[in-house]
């Protein structure tokens, strides 16, 4: 029952220089050989990818089937093995289990392993008559030439390779990964789903994807945690299922790409795929990746694209050879040691990278070619600048503005928007002012002037934005201008992006390899890596790149050039980045009086994509957190959780989110859970280990209503009285009870009840709560409560009388808890809701 993809050709694909086969014909023989493609074939019960499935014993039957299906290992056909389907359709009546138990433990050898077979497909006729089946093969072929020629090796097989006879390898070849015949072949469900994706209508729907995706995790675990057959056996098999997992979660991404780069008004945030993931990927080690990153790369930025649970399958080889292709002959520029010697960051943490902190920033130090830098600076006219109205921001006018004198108008959709690194040599201010040396400082270079002026006249602008010459230091004048700052890139035109090592790049007629190579410098560019960048990049809606010699591209054009004929695994990669994701202006929402408000971000989205983004100033990390998730700034952690509190609309919030050690809003009432920051505080302003504070999905997870008198969500919770502090050293307790006492007494010294909890799983959700872990021994993360009343209310408390009870328990948070779980079991925790206050 063994298919072989390529059993009638003893020759391997021949392939380019990136592992590409260069023969489409070959894929488009596979496609016909096995799909049989003529107009019949879609009158019959076709093998889907759309059922769930678990694999059963060898012998034994599926009770409410009877169906079966075998997937052989043959060392006689070279390895190469495939899905094999029996013909029988599941019946239309069956229901299948819920969350049916995994096992493969049993008879994984060279032989025979048996699996429930997935359920069939019927596609009618009429639903075919238009369609061109020969450009659909060709198309699929095309998809399946652009995949990566195969997965990354996983963590162990190195072990197995020199062990293993010739014949399993390609013909002539040496013994290593990439030459295994059963990962270079491409198994027959992945070719079925990319015959999907190539239709012209669609015929799957991405939770079919996603649940496909996720089988195949399934049986990965299986297949690792089991303990029969030989050797070899497991290892062939783990291998096939891990290549056909790979190229499946890819083309889901693929196709998840192509809708949101057709339909931009579908763009979904962090759309959620409802993964569940491999053991092999969780096991992959990021620092083991790092050594193949080239040496001009941050090790940082890699890092914050690299462990992006968006970055999934992690495949980073064509984001590396893309990169190193225009800048693999520079050295580092992450650290200068003394003696001026050039290296990479480790990686652990952006104060340790010059990129980011400890480099000496001159300002306005850029020019714009050809200018050696003996240009003359230009200074605000303050009159002009305090003339327009207070509602608006300001922009530099092109007509006004003189080779002396920057000239202002009022910022609007004739505005080109300007973002880019302070520390690239472009940052400033407009007006002279008395440096710490005791000279004059300040002015904005003309030749940068000049050269956005060329820009703007070229696209059809009449006066571009940008901090440097729009944001004087007058801390008044600052806050009024940063509060325009979502409306001023929002509204423009076009908002063009300067970063350094982009605008080295050629983007005038560029090649497709080119194209890519700009996508790459794109993920892990200094400007994509920082806060405020990132709030401008989440407003802008038409972004262009500036390249070498001032010229400029749009972004979405490389990214659609790229879906359509590029390397799918660099593309795949921008759902790390997704405010980088082109889409139309539909920031705005109208209400229900017909006025424009702004459309946000929830406060813990916001948070996640600034969790590992940090800006100069103390204070900014704050005020963009607000601007992404609220009209107008907050300066204070408290003004922006009051300004929710006080909204007249319902406000959610994930449970998960708060699952982390940051610091919280203290004094406030109902605010004892609310995070004082976004991100990850920095090494010098907290002494203990915060860790990855956010370590789940959000989406996976209830969420809390944020009330006036605090956040009412359901939890998982354990509640203890406090005599439990008497209890820490009897050895007649459990090892869980004497866990409590310890905290009762360590965290909960004035309180009458304490509790512990973690966040209850939503009933959508394929999450496994031990996710939860944390830290080097598998910790489990819990959050420490504390109450004051002498009693609490009953258990189960629906969440609309707890709102309305205003003498319902209220808990206050005390902080979140490494719970050492190999020296103790976890209490019992149930499901309840409750009110932190």
């Amino acid at each position: 029952m063994v298919r072989i993809l390529d059993q009638d050709r003893s020759d391997p694909v021949s392939l380019d220089s990136r592992g590409h086969p260069l023969r489409l014909s070959h894929y488009n023989e596979y496609i016909a050989k096995y799909r049989n493609l003529t107009p019949e074939w879609l009158e019959l019960d076709l093998p889907s990818i759309t059922q769930p499935f678990a694999p059963w014993l060898v012998g034994k039957q599926r009770p409410d089937t009877g169906v079966s299906a075998h997937l052989e290992l043959d060392k006689a056909n070279d390895a190469i093995v495939d899905w094999a389907f029996v013909t029988q359709p599941f019946q239309t009546a069956t229901k299948p289990a819920a969350t049916p138990p995994i096992e493969l433990d049993r008879h994984l050898h060279e032989s025979t392993v048996e699996w429930v077979d997935w359920n069939h497909l019927k596609v009618s006729r009429a639903a075919t008559q238009t369609v061109d089946v020969a450009s659909v093969i060709n198309c699929a072929s095309k998809i399946l030439c652009r995949l990566p020629a195969t997965p990354p090796p996983f963590i162990g097989s190195e072990h197995y390779l020199p062990l293993l006879d010739k014949s399993y390898f390609l013909p002539n070849s040496e013994a290593t990964w990439g030459n295994l015949r059963v990962v270079n072949f491409i198994d027959s469900n992945t070719i079925r789903l990319a015959m999907h994706i190539a239709w012209p209508h669609e015929t799957i729907s991405p939770s079919q994807i996603a649940d496909t995706e996720n089988n195949i995790s399934r049986c990965m675990d299986a297949a690792i945690k089991s303990t029969k057959g030989t050797k070899h056996g497991n290892f062939f098999m783990k291998a096939f299922l891990w290549a056909a997992w790979h190229r499946i979660a890819m083309l889901h991404r693929y196709s998840r790409l192509g809708m949101q780069l057709r339909n931009p008004d579908s763009v979904i945030w962090y759309p959620r795929m409802g993964i569940i993931g491999t053991s092999l990927m969780k096991k992959m080690s990021v620092k083991e990746v790092w050594e193949f990153t080239p040496a001009y790369m941050c090790n940082w930025a890699f890092r914050l694209v690299s462990e992006d649970q968006a970055a999934f399958p992690p495949d980073f080889r064509a984001l590396t050879e893309r990169f190193a292709d225009v800048f693999g002959h520079l050295d580092p520029r992450c650290i200068t040691r003394t003696g001026h010697e050039q290296c990479q960051c480790e990686g652990d943490t952006p104060e340790k990278c010059m990129r980011f902190a400890g480099a000496v920033i001159h300002d306005q130090s850029a020019h714009a070619a050809p200018c050696q830098g003996g240009c003359n600076k230009l200074t605000w006219d303050e009159a002009s600048y305090q003339s327009l109205p207070v509602e608006k921001g300001r922009a530099v006018s092109l007509t006004d503005s003189s080779e002396t004198s920057i000239r202002y108008i009022s910022a609007g959709p004739t505005t080109m928007a300007v973002t880019h690194v302070w520390s690239h040599g472009q940052g400033g201010r407009p007006e002279f002012y008395d440096s710490p040396g005791g000279e004059y400082s300040g002015g904005y270079n003309s030749c940068l002037h000049f050269r956005f002026k060329r820009i703007c006249e070229e696209i059809g602008c009449d006066s571009y934005w940008m901090d440097t010459p729009c944001i004087p230091s007058d801390h008044a004048l600052r806050s009024e201008e940063i509060s325009h700052i979502n409306d001023v890139f929002l509204d423009s035109k076009v908002t063009l992006v300067c970063d350094r090592d982009i605008m080295t790049l050629d983007v005038e007629n560029p090649t497709m390899q080119t194209m890519e190579s700009i996508l790459a410098t794109v993920l892990v560019c200094d400007w994509n890596v920082r806060a405020w960048t990132l709030l401008e990049a989440f407003r802008a809606t038409n972004i262009h790149l500036l390249g070498k010699d001032d010229k400029t591209i749009s972004l979405q054009d490389i990214l659609m050039s790229v879906w359509r004929s590029g390397d799918i695994s660099l593309g795949n990669l921008f759902f790390t980045i997704p405010h980088l994701i082109p889409t139309p202006n539909h920031h705005r929402a109208s209400d229900r009086e017909g006025n424009k408000t702004l459309k946000t971000l929830d406060v813990a989205k916001a948070a996640a994509v600034l969790k590992n983004r940090h800006a100069s100033r103390p204070d900014d990390d704050i005020v963009i957190w607000s601007l992404l998730c609220e009209e107008k700034p907050s300066q204070t952690p408290k003004d922006l959780w009051v300004s929710i509190q006080q909204k007249n609309v319902r406000t959610e919030v994930s449970t998960a989110f708060l699952m982390s050690k940051a610091p919280r809003v203290q004094g406030v009432p109902g605010l004892s859970w609310a995070p004082m920051r976004p991100n990850l505080p920095t090494e010098s302003e907290y002494s203990i280990d915060f860790g990855n504070s956010f370590t789940i999905d959000h989406d996976n997870c209830t969420k809390g209503t944020i009330t006036k008198r605090g956040l009412i969500a359901k939890w998982r919770i354990a509640i203890f009285p406090m005599n439990l502090k008497s209890t820490v050293n009897l050895a007649s307790t459990s090892k869980s009870t004497r866990h409590l006492g310890t905290l009762a007494s360590r965290y909960l010294q004035g309180y009458r009840w304490g509790a512990i909890i973690q966040p209850s799983q939503d009933a959508r959700s394929f999450l496994d709560l031990g996710q939860l872990k944390k830290g080097t021994a598998e910790n489990l993360l819990v959050a420490i409560l504390g109450t004051r009343d002498q009693r609490i209310e009953p258990l189960y408390t629906p969440r609309n009388l707890l709102m309305q009870n205003p003498n319902a328990t209220k808990w206050t948070w005390v902080g979140v808890h490494e719970w050492q779980a190999k020296q103790a079991e976890l209490p019992l925790m149930r499901p309840e809701t409750i009110l932190i206050s």
